[in-house]
């Protein structure tokens, strides 16, 4: 079943997957305030959520779990193209990860990633892991 987008009261979206709502956008008011993520944030969400997947295939993969492991998202824009021009994701994983897979997960973790693959190549991306949990 393919997403539903629905236009609610004033700026705000809702996002439906099997008629539930997933996920819920506004933009912010005249004095910066908002009550959902934007979409630019959404889109930064969909790359750190494609990229875990790809970490947890990885890890799997090597016989190693990943569970608790999550990641933290911000974006720079560029207001004059009114677009993201820099994805920044942090994932936090597992402390007992090995090194030759801490090395795996580096070097595959953006090429597998179809979302980050997707997106238009000036935007940059930084991807940084941290082994603290």
């Amino acid at each position: 079943m393919a997403l539903k987008i629905l236009k609610k009261s004033g700026y705000v979206i809702e996002t439906l997957f099997n008629d539930k709502v997933i996920a819920t956008t506004d933009i912010p008011d005249e004095n910066g305030n908002k009550k959902s993520a934007t979409p630019g944030e959404l889109a930064t969400a969909a790359t750190a959520c494609c990229a875990l997947s790809v970490i947890n295939m990885i890890a799997n993969e090597n016989g190693h779990a990943i569970e608790g492991a999550y990641a933290e998202t911000s974006q720079e824009y560029d207001n004059k193209n009114n677009r993201i021009s820099k994805i920044c994701i942090d994932f936090h994983l597992p402390q007992s990860t090995p090194q030759t897979l801490r090395e795996k997960i580096k070097n595959q973790t953006e090429e597998e990633c179809t979302v980050s693959r997707s997106l238009r190549e000036d935007i940059k991306k930084e991807f940084l892991f941290f082994y603290d949990i």
